[in-house]
């Protein structure tokens, strides 16, 4: 089975209070949620994402499952995958 190599996350970096400096760019340090979705069909696995970022997940992934399929291939075999492009 085709798997993410790693679990997509949401997680703080900081944990320096809000008021102290300027507010992060990123989910919010109670959001630790992970998610391992099936490449081939877009199921989760394990994990819960809420249903907008879900969402997100697919619509990237359906964007670009042949690079996803390849970067799983390249990862099995010991490699590293390349990099995807950004969403703009």
């Amino acid at each position: 089975m085709a798997r993410l190599g790693r679990p997509v996350t949401g997680k703080a970096v900081d944990e320096t209070p809000v008021e102290s400096h300027e507010p992060q760019n990123g989910p919010p340090s109670w959001l630790n949620l992970e998610a391992i979705i099936d490449i081939r069909n877009l199921t989760m696995i394990e994990g819960g994402l809420p249903r907008r970022a879900l969402s997100l997940v697919h619509n990237r992934a359906e964007l670009h499952r042949a690079e996803l399929l390849a970067g799983w291939q390249l990862y099995q075999d010991m490699q590293n995958p390349k990099p995807i492009a950004p969403l703009e």
